[in-house]
């Protein structure tokens, strides 16, 4: 019975979307690079870590005008955009080539952290691979407990689904989590992976969207994300997290 309710819910046009899918790719990218990167990327080398974004490597390259740009990404992703034919473009699946291209001015790591399962593993190696004076690490969390956690949106674009349904629950409506860390402690768990990485945080700063108030009506809704994030006075703050970035250095 509850979860006839709350697909009945899901169906209607008031459920707030889980992104703004009207919005293009390559400006989507281009304003997280505003917000994430606070430094020229003219000629610096330049590390996309883990999230095979074609569009990164081109605005880095052709609007910031980076000296080289390496894209790798860690799913063995091979959505590569045919149009690359730039020499100093690399996009690769195999992490010796981005060791090769060491040492990189800046790393960036966007949307990435949270979907690895073992975080500090990569972030120790991708430490060595810094230049030795005045480089970079930008990193972009997106929690678990943000509207789009999982990336359900290109399936169902609709919020919060991954914190109210059950992975059986979401094949019934004939959609699957992408792997993500459940971290619901804020800020915590992130310092721990960088403070184990050696990598002293210089700033970071967090995005927020308002929780719609009629939405956080229902009772269901309510009890079930408590229910699922084990969160009780902090869970509207934490829901409305939609982002974490940081700039680290070694």
């Amino acid at each position: 019975k509850e979860l006839t309710e709350l697909r009945y819910e899901i169906k209607k046009e008031v459920w707030p979307e889980a992104e703004d899918l009207k919005i293009p790719n390559h400006l989507k990218t281009l304003k997280m690079m505003g917000e994430l990167i606070t430094v020229p990327l003219k000629n610096k080398n330049i590390l996309d870590f883990g999230s095979c974004d074609c569009e990164m490597a081109k605005i880095a390259k052709n609007k910031f005008e980076a000296k080289n740009v390496v894209s790798f990404d860690h799913d063995l992703c091979h959505k590569i955009d045919e149009s690359l034919h730039d020499p100093n473009i690399i996009s690769t699946d195999n992490f010796r080539i981005v060791e090769q291209f060491a040492p990189y001015d800046y790393i960036i790591i966007n949307d990435v952290l949270d979907h690895l399962d073992k975080p500090v593993f990569w972030l120790k190696r991708l430490t060595p691979l810094l230049n030795k004076t005045n480089s970079r690490m930008f990193v972009r969390c997106h929690p678990w407990t943000s509207r789009n956690g999982t990336h359900l949106s290109h399936q169902m674009n609709k919020a919060y689904l991954h914190l109210l349904l059950s992975d059986d629950e979401l094949g019934t409506l004939g959609i699957k989590n992408k792997f993500t860390r459940k971290i619901t402690d804020g800020l915590e768990s992130y310092k721990r992976f960088f403070e184990e990485s050696s990598l002293k945080i210089l700033t970071h700063r967090i995005y927020t969207k308002s929780l719609d108030v009629e939405f956080m009506k229902n009772a269901i809704i309510v009890q079930r994300f408590k229910n699922n994030t084990h969160l009780e006075k902090s869970l509207y703050e934490t829901l409305e997290i939609e982002y974490i970035d940081f700039e680290l250095k070694h």
